[in-house]
């Protein structure tokens, strides 16, 4: 499964990313991109409450706060964030395994390219 996601500083506005029967992805930042940080929200449903990904063990911020819109979203320490630059292609966290959807919340509006290896039960 391939698709393109509209990113935004605003979590109600970002695309929703199916993540359901994948195990693993990528993420592919266009070249002229101003997204430098993606910080992941999951939801146990597609359409479902969105929590900020937390995992100790990789990718997390150390930053104390970033200012991300309307909908009160800062990135702080603690979540799950990608430090990501234009014209290149990054793994999706490990630890988004499990969710059953998620969006990604960046510094800057713009689209990304996502990819998915399926999961074989």
């Amino acid at each position: 499964m391939d698709e393109t996601v509209s990113v935004t500083a605003i979590l109600s506005t970002t695309g929703e990313v199916q993540f359901r029967d994948y195990r693993k992805g990528m993420v592919f930042i266009p070249a002229g991109s101003s997204i430098t940080r993606l910080a992941f929200f999951v939801a146990p449903t597609a359409g479902g409450t969105y929590l900020a990904l937390a995992d100790a063990t990789e990718g997390t911020t150390s930053s104390s706060s970033s200012s991300s819109g309307d909908d009160g979203i800062a990135i702080t320490s603690g979540m799950v964030v990608l430090a990501v630059d234009a014209g290149r292609a990054y793994q999706l966290p490990d630890a988004l395994g499990g969710c059953r959807a998620f969006k990604m919340v960046g510094d800057a509006a713009g689209s990304v390219d996502v990819s998915f290896q399926r999961s074989f039960a």
